[in-house]
């Protein structure tokens, strides 16, 4: 076989990613929709400023009173290619982030497509389809998802040669992929790639008929790969513990989101219930539009079809069985026992079944390529069958709303304004690229002499699938991100002290004007103004810090709960700034700075640091909440949980408390004609800060439930707080002693390496897998209708566009 292609080809498929996503390459156009701006850049942009001056640090004090954003690991502070990318600009490290993990990922697929003897043209289809699939373009707002995704294919590629070839080198390649899953950032989509990978390797065992020490030799290896990651998942699995988190979501969580039945339309008409981009979407009630895409493109499912169709070679029984097992389990509460899966230790943590439509997106594109590769060795009209079916499937829903969608345009405006008009132009269009496609690829099926022109189809995939995602994902100019707002410039100015100063944003989609969920590709203004309001976690930019806990779903349980008792314990925060988008006639508040985002000083608030002479010990979590929030606590009386006996009696004047040096790990706070009391700083507790009063440890209390304390001595001249996280070096040990594994099988993989196995092209099709994938979808889709008749009869209820438009 030739392999003179395969140098081509992912320079082409580098091209077609870079075509896609073409917007982004000018250095002065910055990605931004939703988790991107909101979270994203705030994060690695402070791992990026830390990183660019020498540093580092595991607490960042300017998130939700203090949070370890280390730990939390969206940021990928650890993961190897992020410390590349932080050498550029932060948007456009998220750029090459994002351009270079959609690589990653095609050509991981074009060699994984290649092992399996597919000609160079299908398995660069493959990679196509896998990088640019709806499933994956939709989440580019998370760069993280993406990055953790992108290993999937390569890590298969290594298993693909352990198994056939029992190379050492791949399974320790396999440890090092493991690793790089998890530090890239997403822990559930870093998990369920590595389900499917090890779905795959079972797969293969069996195929190939390998002795039992290679599928237990490869686990081992996956094991060493966790432990190289232990860094990251030591802290974030104790950070999980003190998380809102530390029980597991609820039932209703757990299988919230879960994959409609009727959105199997949006396979093939990705907008037919609206788009989000366009402020379109009107299938909201079921879940976000970016956890409710599916859309691989009419091309790539008829070719899938005529690759699980055809019974020639493997690996069309893993593809078939991973598709269906990742459309089952994506369809959650429909399927009648996804709940069951809520009992299992551990996957209670996770939520959103629809993301495992990663095992859909992998398999499908996967059958994409096997397909274009069997019309390449002499076609197969079995497929003109299911071009009839699918055509039917969605004329269905177009008959539906047939009404609407051959109205005119005065009585659609009449009926639901301009966004109304906007979804019946775009679902017409993407309707008639539909019958388009479903014509040409007829023809094709049809028309033998036209298979010459196969070279085509990747073509024909990558415009479908850039018509629907290249508006999806736009951007912005990037001084969105670098201008210093008026809004943190007042607050700059107005403030004197050397502590930044922490702030709390109001505004919210409720009740300001700005949308940061719809409409962002017809007017990108709210995201444009979005540093303005301060909101979350965009404050740490600027220098400010922020109070609120945002997005992220490992903020502390005892910050959610603190959060609970706003606004009348923001003065015991120690909130110096609100910003709103409405008027504010609470008492104590001055007005400096008027506009649609207005900025207020709060007078008399708390300061960070202080000693209370008076204290009240109250362990019931809910009576400590209740009294907190009265908001009548003076500086002088700190509420505890518990005082050690020996510091129970305290007789004090509130003296004079400095704070000389405050840094992210590190506190210096001095004191001065004081006769003793607790000193509290309004900074978050967490396990790992260390109190040193007069240079010995003291233990640190929870004051006033989410801060610290320390009781002091009258003649106490300073407390020392010092961050120093035991899970993190714990983390590090076992990191230590994988990589020492790996070193010394590194060495012995030089000296050993076993023979050749069968060749993969050998192998014959298990003939029960398809069958059996049959079986599982339809008992799911029976079971499933069974104990939930009402859910599974209200999906035609939830095709009718105007019966459900606006709500």
């Amino acid at each position: 076989m030739s392999y003179r292609f395969d140098v081509i080809f992912p320079i082409i498929l580098g091209s077609f990613i870079s075509a896609f996503y073409w917007h982004a390459l000018d250095t002065n156009e910055a990605f931004f929709v939703q988790d991107v701006m909101v979270q994203n850049y705030p994060f690695r942009e402070y791992f990026s400023s830390l990183f660019k001056s020498g540093e580092f640090s595991l607490w960042n004090p300017a998130i939700s009173g203090g949070f370890p954003l280390f730990a939390e690991g969206q940021a990928g502070p650890f993961y190897p290619l992020n410390l590349i990318f932080f050498f550029f600009s932060t948007h456009f490290g998220i750029t090459l982030s994002i351009l270079f993990h959609g690589w990653l990922s095609s050509i991981g697929m074009y060699v994984l497509m290649r092992l399996w003897k597919l000609s160079p043209i299908a398995s660069a289809t493959s990679g196509l389809v896998f990088a640019l699939s709806g499933y994956m373009v939709v989440r580019a707002m998370s760069p993280n998802f993406i990055a953790a995704s992108a290993w999937l294919p390569l890590l298969c590629v290594m298993i693909t040669i352990w198994f056939r070839d029992g190379r050492r080198w791949s399974i320790i390649t396999v440890s090092l992929i493991v690793a790089m899953k998890f530090l890239s950032g997403h822990p559930q989509a870093a998990a369920y790639g590595i389900v499917a990978a090890i779905i795959y390797a079972v797969y293969l065992w069996s195929a190939l008929n390998r002795r039992n020490r290679y599928f237990i030799e490869l686990m081992i290896f996956v094991l060493f790969g966790l432990g190289l990651a232990s860094p990251q998942l030591v802290p974030t699995a104790e950070l999980t513990l003190h998380s809102g988190r530390s029980d597991g979501v609820s039932l209703e969580q757990f299988t919230n989101m879960s994959f409609p039945p009727e959105r199997l339309i949006n396979l093939l008409i990705p907008s037919f219930h609206g788009n989000s981009a366009f402020g379109t979407y009107w299938g909201r009630a079921d879940g976000f539009f970016i956890q409710l895409c599916p859309f691989m493109g009419v091309v790539t499912i008829v070719l899938a079809w005529i690759a699980i169709r055809q019974s020639a070679s493997e690996p069309v029984g893993f593809f078939t069985l991973l598709s269906v097992l990742g459309l089952v389990l994506s369809f959650g509460k429909f399927n009648g026992f996804f709940e069951y899966f809520y009992q299992l230790p551990g996957l209670n943590f996770f939520r959103i079944p629809t993301r495992f439509l990663l095992f859909f997106s992998f398999g499908i594109s996967g059958l994409a390529g096997v397909g274009l590769n069997k019309l390449q060795q002499g076609g197969d009209r079995r497929g003109i069958l299911f071009l009839f079916v699918i055509i039917i499937f969605t004329i269905f829903p177009f008959l539906l709303n047939a009404k609407l969608f051959l109205a005119d345009s005065s009585w659609i405006l009449a009926k639901g304004g301009e966004n109304l008009l906007l979804y019946v132009k775009n679902a017409r269009t993407e309707f008639l690229v539909f019958f388009f496609l479903c014509f040409c690829m007829f023809m094709i099926l049809l028309i033998k002499s036209l298979q010459k022109l196969l070279f085509f189809v990747p073509l024909i995939i990558f415009i479908e699938l850039y018509r629907f995602g290249n508006d999806f994902n736009g951007t912005i100019d990037s001084e969105s991100y670098r201008q210093i707002p008026i809004t943190a410039t007042t607050i700059l100015n107005d403030d004197q002290t050397k502590i930044p100063p922490r702030i709390l944003s109001l505004v919210n989609e409720k009740n300001s004007d700005f949308d940061w969920h719809n409409g962002w590709a017809v007017d990108a203004s709210s995201y444009r103004r979005y540093n303005e309001t301060l909101r979350m976690y965009s404050g740490g930019q600027y220098g400010l810090h922020n109070m609120l806990p945002g997005w992220s779903p490992l903020h502390l349980r005892r910050q959610w709960e603190f959060a609970s008792l706003y606004p009348n314990a923001i003065k015991t925060a120690g909130v110096k700034y609100l910003i709103s988008s409405k008027l504010i006639n609470w008492p104590g508040l001055e007005l400096i700075h008027s506009s649609d985002i207005s900025v207020y000083r709060v007078e008399k608030t708390f300061p960070r640091a202080y000693l209370a002479t008076e204290y009240s010990v109250v362990k019931d979590r809910y009576r400590r909440l209740e009294l907190l929030k009265r908001g009548d606590l003076a500086p002088d009386h700190v509420i505890l949980e518990n005082v050690p006996r020996e510091f129970q009696k305290i007789q004090g004047s509130k003296g004079q408390v400095d704070i000389v040096d405050y840094r992210d790990e590190y506190v210096r706070i001095a004191l001065s004609k004081h006769t003793g009391g607790i000193l509290v700083l309004s900074d978050t507790n967490y396990p790992g800060w260390r109190a040193f009063v007069d240079g010995l440890e003291s233990p640190i209390l929870f004051a006033n439930h989410l801060f610290r304390g320390v009781v002091v001595a009258p003649e106490t001249k300073e407390v020392i707080f010092k961050f120093s996280s035991d899970a993190y070096f714990y983390g590090l040990w076992i990191a230590s002693g994988s990589f020492l594994f790996l070193c010394i099988a590194s060495c012995l993989c030089i000296k050993h390496s076993s023979g050749k196995g069968p060749q993969l092209d050998y192998l014959s099709i298990h003939p029960s897998v398809f069958p059996v994938s049959l079986q599982m979808f339809f008992f799911s889709v029976i079971y499933g209708f069974v104990k939930g008749k009402d859910d599974w009869w209200g999906a035609i209820d939830r095709c009718l566009v105007l019966e459900l438009w606006g709500g």
